[in-house]
């Protein structure tokens, strides 16, 4: 079995996630659009076929963020918060015991990102 890098753990499951959300809704409503031109039952399977897809596309969808959570709890415990990778994090001072921010909290004025 191929071991993956840490950072790939949970991208394989998490990846399919827009096909799984996409599938769940179209399949059903096919499948309910075919059955009402075979019954005669127009548009009630299909719209029965539409609510459960999205309820199936729901409950993925909460299922991929149970997922995310866990990697993202397990990584911390493992590797602890890493270091903010926004521009200028080395600037950002404290603040005093007033509660101001000092000079250090605002970009320069040259910044092109501000």
């Amino acid at each position: 079995m191929i071991k993956l890098r840490p950072d790939w753990r949970g991208t394989g499951s998490l990846s399919t996630l827009g096909l799984e959300v996409a599938l769940s809704i179209v399949l059903p409503l096919v499948a309910g659009t075919w059955a009402d031109g075979r019954w005669g039952t127009t548009p009630w399977l299909a719209l029965t076929g539409f609510g459960l897809g999205l309820a199936a596309a729901v409950r993925a969808v909460m299922r991929g963020l149970r997922e995310m959570r866990a990697i993202s709890a397990r990584e911390e415990r493992e590797q602890g918060n890493p270091a903010p990778t926004y521009p200028y994090a080395d600037k950002v001072a404290e603040k005093d015991r007033d509660g101001r921010a000092t000079a250090g909290d605002a970009p320069a004025k040259d910044d092109p990102d501000a």
